[in-house]
């Protein structure tokens, strides 16, 4: 009686409200090639009650051989949902996408969800299971990212073996190709793994981690790899010489990485991105949201370049980079300031029904703030303690107690 009555309460509702079962655009749990057609199905959370939540599950077809749409296909769903059985489901077809709604108790069940789907069209019949996958299991590897990281590599090694040859192994240390190895992994992990899922989708306070590594975790570490004569090894030979030899170049690249560009680029980047209308546009527009990953390592590399200057151009003395670390961690105080201030401000996460780890909407803003401070703290603080660390071993002896002692001088 109880599976009557909801699939009752499911087909009442595909009824009356058709615009919700239209509600296309979820993540994508499912794309396969059956038979002769290329199928993927996308499901998406609509919550109607604090006690009900419904899943439209909807299957997208197209013809395997020609990628046409495939229109007018009789699609038949059964969902075993942790209550049990429901269906078959009624199905909301328009164009190539059909649409079935599933009734939970708990929205967080959705994810053992079993849909039985059995699809009878022009380019033939066939069936398929399909469960929503674990979050733990959705790695997935993009091609750019991919490509940029092995580049990474390539252009790191020729060059430290390049150094090494030239007896300079005291600057191309197997510590060093270590810590680069560790960047461009954290790079991979924080945009190939499963993090990269829960960020774009789920916690904003996952995809501040995710930025945090990309645009200082990651950089700071590559640089520090890169420090000394090794930089300029970083390039093969006949392309150092192109890039030096070409003036223009060079001009740009000297102002843009002077502090007082650097500086207000990467706090407007940090600030602008944080504005929650522009941070939910980017996080549903991939473009905008490439761009903003972009802007974060340009900028990123900038603030670092000066914090470290691994190619010892000494932009900035010993104390000037002090400051500037200090600067850089009071620019980021209006972000985490906002984050800490007041309700969920980020619609994309704040409406999202499926709370990962329980955390709330504003739990989950408030993480998001606190990462940024521990990540800061560990990567700025501990370069400013190392800096500061190294300005007071330059000091003459005693120097720092002349004024004071200057005046206690007996007269």
């Amino acid at each position: 009686m109880r599976r009557v009555a909801a699939l009752g309460v499911v087909m009442a509702c595909a009824v009356a409200v058709p615009a919700v079962a239209s509600a296309h655009g979820g993540p994508q749990i499912l794309h396969r090639i059956v038979g002769d057609y290329d199928i993927r199905v996308d499901a998406l959370l609509i919550p109607v009650s604090p006690t009900r939540t419904f899943v439209d599950f909807t299957t997208y077809l197209r013809d395997r051989a020609g990628e046409h749409p495939v229109t007018g296909a009789n699609v038949q769903v059964t969902a075993r949902t942790p209550d049990g059985r429901v269906g078959p489901l009624h199905v909301t077809a328009a164009g190539n996408t059909y649409a079935v709604l599933v009734s939970l108790r708990d929205a967080r069940a959705w994810r053992h969800v079993h849909l039985a789907i059995a699809i009878g069209g022009p380019s033939g019949t066939t069936h398929l299971d399909v469960v929503p996958p674990s979050i733990a299991s959705q790695w997935h590897i993009e091609a750019t990212v991919l490509a940029a990281c092995l580049l990474a590599l390539a252009l790191f090694f020729q060059g430290f073996i390049r150094l090494r040859h030239r007896g300079r192994r005291d600057h191309a240390s197997w510590d060093r190709a270590a810590l680069f190895v560790v960047s461009v992994a954290l790079v991979v992990l924080a945009l190939d793994s499963p993090l990269d899922v829960v960020a774009d989708d789920y916690l904003l306070s996952a995809h501040m981690l995710e930025h945090l590594v990309i645009g200082d975790l990651a950089i700071a570490l590559g640089l520090l790899a890169l420090r000394g004569p090794l930089i300029f090894f970083f390039l093969p030979k006949p392309v150092l010489s192109r890039v030096a030899r070409f003036h223009p170049l060079r001009v740009v690249l000297h102002w843009l990485t002077g502090p007082w560009v650097a500086l207000p680029l990467w706090a407007a980047s940090t600030w602008a991105w944080h504005i929650p209308r522009i941070y939910d546009y980017a996080a549903t527009h991939q473009t905008v949201h490439n761009l903003q990953h972009l802007s974060f390592v340009v900028t990123g590399v900038l603030i670092w370049n000066l914090l470290i200057d691994p190619a010892r151009t000494g932009r900035l003395a010993l104390p000037g980079r002090i400051l500037f670390a200090a600067a850089v961690f009071l620019l980021g105080d209006p972000v985490m300031g906002a984050l800490l201030d007041g309700g969920a401000s980020y619609p994309h996460y704040a409406h999202q029904p499926d709370r990962l780890l329980g955390l709330s909407p504003q739990a989950d803003q408030h993480l998001a703030a606190i990462a940024m401070l521990a990540e800061q703290l560990l990567t700025l603080g501990t370069c400013g303690l190392v800096l500061l660390s190294r300005y007071l071993k330059r000091l003459p002896p005693g120097s720092l107690d002349q004024p004071q002692a200057a005046g206690l001088r007996p007269r």
